[in-house]
């Protein structure tokens, strides 16, 4: 997966998220079982966001890709940049 990221031109958070959000959901339908799961985030909170850019639509995302799991994760989140969006990596970083 990490050899198929390609830099372009803005952010897409909600790529990211799924992404990652994805493959928790498929660490936790394989054979091999980890009780330790964690998606660490970097990222300036800027960007096209699609639904996500408040706390009700990252939750939503979050519900729509782990329902049914039951191995828990933690997200971490790291804000670059001296305008980084914080509230909204905070709520992100909280929930999950």
């Amino acid at each position: 997966m990490i050899d198929s990221l390609e830099s372009g031109h803005g952010t897409d958070i909600s790529k990211g998220l799924i992404l990652a959000l994805g493959q928790i959901n498929n660490r936790a339908h394989s054979r091999v079982k980890n009780n330790v799961a964690s998606i660490i985030f970097f990222t300036d909170g800027h960007g096209k966001m699609q639904g996500i850019d408040t706390v009700a639509g990252f939750e939503s995302l979050l519900k729509a890709y782990t329902d049914g799991i039951q191995s828990s994760f933690s997200i971490s989140t790291f804000g670059f940049g001296s305008d980084h969006n914080a509230n909204l990596l905070r709520s992100i970083a909280e929930l999950g």
